[in-house]
Parts: structure tokens; C-alpha cells; sequence
């Protein structure tokens, strides 16, 4: 679980971009990355550190990063044009964002849009059954508790879950998009 600190934040970035390089054997080194639905930008960041390009796409601005303003390698932008204008991208990441979103496979359609023809794309999901589906661990930390209590009854006990897609066959719906 991440804390809120910025430190645990870039942390967590790091850490996740450590078990793709290891496991994936990616190496981004002059090679243009995309974060996709990268929230405040710590994982494009991070990655802005050895890519040619790293670019953080989000809906909305979050975190007290600069947004929209590019630096010599790496830039937070919720425009999705800018994300054209600066791809194709070899490496994009989708970390946790296709359950958040409406409609997947358009999200999807985006993304082919960016790729180059070796692009390596990376998704990463946690469905609403999976343990902190409902991104209540902050204020309570138990799990699955979204699958113990309607979402009515979280909100009487002052915990809102976050949207996320509801689907009872997780892996065989991801597999679908």
C-alpha cells in the first residue's frame, strides 16, 4: 500500500518500473515511453530519467507536478494531441487504468493509435473482486471489503469507494478487451 508521501510515491514508481525492466527485459533507453493514465506522473517521471521521450497522460491533472509544460525529456499533459504529436511511443504502460475507465476497448483504440509496429505494451489490472478493488485501504484496510457490504452500506460508514468496472469473470472480460 502506498502512503500518500511523495517519497513512497516515487518509491512505488521506481518499483514498478524495476519489475518491468527485470521481467520484461525492456530496456527504455533512447526509446520514447508513455504513461498512460499516469495519475500525478511519478512512473513518466521516473521513466523521463533514462527514456528519449517520456510522456504522462492523464483525463485530469492531479499531484503539485507542472503540467503541460515539457522539459528536454519527459512532460505531464491531460491533452491527448500533444500525446500524438509526440509519439509513436516503443513503450506504454496502462497500470491500473483500464478498470477506472468506461469503455476499455476505446481506451485501447487510443493507445494502437501511439504504438510504432514493435510497440511493447503494458497492462496492469485490479478488478472490483480483487483484494483492494474498491480503493477504500486508506481509510480502511481490510480486504475485500466492497464484496462484504453493498456500496450503500460503505457510504453509511463514510467510505466511498472509487469507480471501477464491476465484472464477475475478471480475467476471461480483460482477455476480451
Amino acid at each position: 500500500i502506498c502512503e500518500d508521501k511523495e517519497e513512497d510515491r516515487q518509491d512505488r514508481a521506481e518499483g514498478i518500473l524495476d519489475f518491468v525492466y527485470q521481467n520484461l527485459d525492456i530496456d527504455i533507453t533512447r526509446k520514447k515511453f508513455l504513461d498512460f493514465g499516469c495519475e500525478a506522473g511519478h512512473i513518466a517521471l521516473e521513466a523521463g530519467k533514462k527514456a528519449l521521450k517520456s510522456v504522462g497522460y492523464d483525463i485530469k491533472k492531479y499531484g503539485n507536478y507542472t503540467w503541460e509544460e515539457t522539459d528536454s525529456n519527459c512532460f505531464l499533459t491531460t491533452d491527448f494531441e500533444k500525446v500524438k504529436e509526440n509519439g509513436h511511443y516503443h513503450f506504454i504502460m496502462l497500470y491500473d487504468v483500464l478498470d477506472h475507465v468506461e469503455n476499455p476497448v476505446e481506451v485501447l483504440k487510443q493507445v494502437r493509435s501511439v504504438c510504432t509496429s514493435n510497440s511493447v505494451v503494458f497492462l496492469r489490472f485490479h478488478s472490483w473482486m480483487s483484494r483492494h478493488g474498491a480503493h477504500l485501504y486508506k481509510k480502511f484496510n481490510k480486504a475485500w471489503i466492497q464484496l462484504v457490504f453493498s456500496e450503500d452500506e460503505l457510504k453509511l460508514m463514510g467510505l466511498v469507494p472509487e469507480t471501477v468496472q464491476r465484472y464477475i469473470r475478471p480475467i476471461a472480460t480483460q482477455k476480451g478487451f
